[in-house]
């Protein structure tokens, strides 16, 4: 109707300029007859009299150039008519270019009306909770903060659009992600890094939504350790207190999904019967060079790197496949021979994280997981930082570059043309179930002599030569050097 308006002014303005006059000016009312008579609504010709009145003072040939000078538009006619869309020729109108300009924005409006979004839906608190876990596989521990989000950025609204941002950015959809680097604002070309339309976060469907916050979640997890950080409504209302959002919406037996679906790799038991662990299974210590040699000829590391993870499972376990480490600063903990971290490699409960291991399976006796997961930590931290080692942290203080004494004397040749100053043994760690039954004492025990413990310490058990003046020093005043000697 708009369009037909204008054209129907334009025309006006046309008519009102008779062969040889060149100025015309209007009565109020004769504009209105005119108007009428063009059948213009009769609710908008108030409004065009006005326009006519102020903009032109009825003048039909009214020419406004002030703005010229400045590189702007000159303005003409009874409505002052921008010659953006009309000819600059004084005394007329271009109508052709006016009915193009028109005919382009009716087009683009009615396709714009061809494509309208589908309608949102709004979801119930606990709707969306069930629909997170069974139909989208979100983990359970997850979803009362995720409908928290959901709750503070749209009010369970899938259609929900926030208003622009400080950087000009949008927000859109149940979880309001950005336009700025998630998803597109064309919406006939899904891109940036969710790979999707902004246009697809406001439908009832929410698949693509939870395919881009899985996205989202991860690379935030990667940069802050805390995935739900990239909403700024999580710190301040949903820490502590999630819980409320996803209370009384399954029973106790029915926290995880009823839905047949295939289950996630990596959080599932596997399809074959799990290896139970006999209660006689409770870990092995190994001995230095039978680790080195399992390690080359059983697992098929290669040669060159034995002798760093032979010293690595030294500092880290003293070769106890049993070992457990005490709690890190961010709470997580460290299994086996060589101490795999269940923050990212094994995961507590099933089998998960990187490494698709239980940390349970890498306290057992046998290191075909361990040997397995520490392959893939190495190849990760050699894609990151070059040197697959860095992982451990005993590596550089440690190993690094003085490794080779734990295989010496392992494998035969190396054995024949290295002397040996003395036998290198490393010590047993001080507290570790022996997997054979010990041996009984043939004697009720002996009292050394100081120098003969101080000479056993240094070269039959190993120790440091810096360290065996303390331990003799210890050995004095606990037992007086006897080792039969039972405290009181």
């Amino acid at each position: 109707m708009g369009s037909a308006v204008i054209l129907m002014i334009v025309g006006l303005i046309v008519s009102s300029a008779p062969a040889g006059e060149t100025i015309r000016i209007w009565t109020r009312c004769e504009v209105a007859r005119e108007l009428a008579l063009k059948h213009v609504p009769e609710e908008q010709i108030g409004d065009w009299l006005c326009i006519a009145e102020q903009g032109a003072a009825y003048n039909g040939s009214a020419v406004n150039l002030r703005f010229k000078q400045f590189g702007g538009s000159g303005y003409y006619g009874l409505f002052q008519i921008i010659d953006r869309y009309a000819c600059a020729k004084y005394g007329s109108i271009c109508v052709v270019r006016v009915q193009a300009y028109f005919k382009r924005k009716r087009a683009k409006a009615k396709k714009a009306n061809l494509v309208l979004a589908p309608s949102g839906k709004v979801y119930e608190r606990c709707e969306l909770a069930t629909e997170l876990r069974d139909r989208h596989r979100m983990p359970i521990e997850q979803i009362a903060t995720w409908v928290c989000i959901a709750y503070h950025e749209s009010r369970f609204n899938t259609s929900a659009e926030g208003r622009l941002n400080a950087d000009g950015s949008g927000d859109h959809g149940l979880f309001q992600i950005s336009d700025i680097y998630w998803c597109s604002t064309d919406a006939n070309r899904p891109g940036k890094a969710c790979r999707v339309t902004c246009d697809a976060m406001k439908d009832n469907d929410i698949t693509d939504d939870v395919r881009c916050i899985r996205t989202i979640y991860e690379e935030h997890q990667r940069i802050s350790g805390n995935g739900f950080n990239a909403w700024t409504v999580y710190k301040p209302y949903c820490v502590g207190r999630e819980a409320s959002f996803m209370h009384n919406c399954f029973e106790q037996d029915e926290r995880f999904p009823t839905t047949p679906n295939k289950p996630r790799p990596g959080i599932v038991a596997p399809t074959a019967p799990a290896k139970k662990l006999h209660s006689t299974d409770v870990g092995k210590v190994y001995d230095r060079c039978e680790l080195a040699n399992d390690l080359l000829h059983k697992f098929h590391m290669p040669k060159e790197q034995v002798a760093t993870w032979v010293c690595i499972a030294y500092h880290e376990s003293r070769f106890n496949t049993s070992a457990e480490g005490r709690l890190n600063a961010d709470g997580s903990g460290d299994h086996g021979l060589f101490q795999i971290s269940d923050i990212y490699w094994c995961s507590p409960p099933g089998n998960g994280w990187a490494c698709g291991v239980s940390c349970d399976a890498l306290k057992d006796s046998d290191i075909t997981d361990d040997v397995r997961c520490v392959r893939t930590i190495f190849d990760e931290h050699q894609r990151i930082s070059g040197d697959g080692f860095n992982a451990w942290s005993v590596y550089k203080p440690y190993c690094q570059g003085r490794s080779s004494s734990f295989v010496r004397g392992c494998f035969g040749e190396e054995d024949e043309q290295q002397p040996q100053q003395h036998p290198v043994t490393v010590p047993r760690p001080a507290i570790t179930a022996p997997t054979s039954v010990p041996r009984p004492r043939s004697s009720p025990g002996k009292v050394f002599d100081r120098c003969e413990l101080a000479q056993e310490l240094h070269l039959r058990q190993g120790l440091p030569l810096d360290q065996t003046a303390n331990w003799l020093c210890i050995a004095k005043y606990q037992s007086n050097f006897n080792t039969s000697a039972i405290g009181y």
